[in-house]
């Protein structure tokens, strides 16, 4: 194993919906358009597995982007192939003086993908995220990078489906709102937070919509460490594509603020005190701009101000004291 590799990191593998076939083919790891490497397996006529790996000589990863990625290509040929299932394991001697064979498990998605793992890193103890392949035709060219450029990693990150379920469950149970029983509500708020933290603890929440899904849950907790959980959970959907996180990274923040005793400051918190109208307050509307309001997909002070209008314009008249 080329040590400028083994700086991978990530989750814990999960399991991948069955497929009948095994991956033989062609497979290519693709960056934004741009070739990477790819295997190339298929079984001969006497039954045996066969497979190449055509890579760039020199690149590193951290797991989320190849850097340094520089030719020639460098063409290997798999010592050893173990077929399991639906499953391949392909081992491939590294030339390099002291370092350990590059060992991989392919597994098939669907006709057009198939997901890689690096078994060589987890069997130093680090967690790794398997790699989304696709298939390729034969005969395309590689050998056309920039090593001054960060190539983002194809990620396989399937979304959980019990976490879809809770994060279902959590807006259907504010449908109608306030609810007939808001101890029931909490209850049932503190079981959904309870298992998602769970799900967390266990390395199965991969993808973006799985963190966004557990920052709502989060976001509908007690206290201010569950609103600050709810806020990094937002943040990571959105470094990992979810673009619709950005509003509910900005309202955890301001809910984590108002929890610890400080003003608001993106104004996506409306509250209602008893017997009083409705406010914002506390709210430092200089600590950003609306720019950075709009970015986050947070509406800007004069429609916020629209809104609380509105807001109590259809409160109910207070009894006169």
């Amino acid at each position: 194993m080329f040590i400028r590799i083994a700086a991978i990191i990530g989750a814990l593998f999960f399991s991948m919906p069955a497929m009948a076939t095994t991956p033989s083919g062609i497979w290519a790891a693709m960056s934004e358009g741009t070739l990477i490497y790819r295997f190339d397996i298929e079984k001969t006529s006497s039954g045996i597995w066969t497979a190449t790996w055509d890579r760039p000589a020199k690149m590193s990863t951290d797991g989320e982007s190849f850097s340094h990625v520089a030719g020639p290509v460098e063409h290997r040929v798999a010592k050893k192939v173990v077929a399991a299932g639906e499953t391949l394991e392909l081992t491939f001697d590294d030339l390099r003086p002291g370092s350990s064979p590059d060992v991989f498990r392919l597994k098939s998605i669907d006709d057009s993908h198939v997901t890689a793992e690096y078994l060589t890193l987890a069997a130093f103890g680090i967690q790794v995220e398997p790699l989304l392949l696709v298939r390729e035709a034969p005969n395309t060219s590689m050998g056309s990078w920039d090593q001054n450029q960060n190539y983002p990693t194809p990620l396989y990150r399937a979304t959980n489906v019990e976490m879809t379920a809770i994060f279902d469950a959590d807006q259907a149970s504010r449908q109608t709102w306030p609810p007939k029983d808001f101890a029931m509500q909490r209850e049932a708020d503190r079981q959904r937070r309870v298992r998602t933290g769970e799900l967390l603890d266990q390395g199965l929440l991969h993808s973006a919509d799985d963190l966004y899904h557990a920052a709502f849950v989060y976001q509908h907790g007690d206290n201010e460490a569950d609103y600050l959980k709810a806020h990094v959970l937002a943040t990571a959907a959105v470094a990992r594509g979810k673009a619709a996180a950005k509003w509910i990274a900005a309202a955890t923040l301001d809910r984590y603020l108002l929890a610890i005793g400080r003003p608001q400051v993106f104004g996506t918190q409306y509250m209602t005190p008893k017997d009083k109208a409705t406010t914002q307050e506390p709210y430092d509307r200089t600590a950003i701009s609306d720019a950075l309001r709009a970015a986050m997909g947070v509406p800007s002070l004069n429609l916020q101000t629209q809104t609380l209008i509105q807001m109590k314009d259809a409160e109910p008249a207070k009894k006169p004291e």
